[in-house]
């Protein structure tokens, strides 16, 4: 695993830090 890229839904996408807000929103 790279920390640079995440899986999202099978896709590679660039971390963003908006991303990483609203992943912990939702947790």
């Amino acid at each position: 695993m790279e920390n640079d890229t995440d899986t999202v839904g099978g896709y590679a996408v660039p971390v963003d830090p908006m991303d990483l807000l609203q992943c912990d929103s939702c947790q």
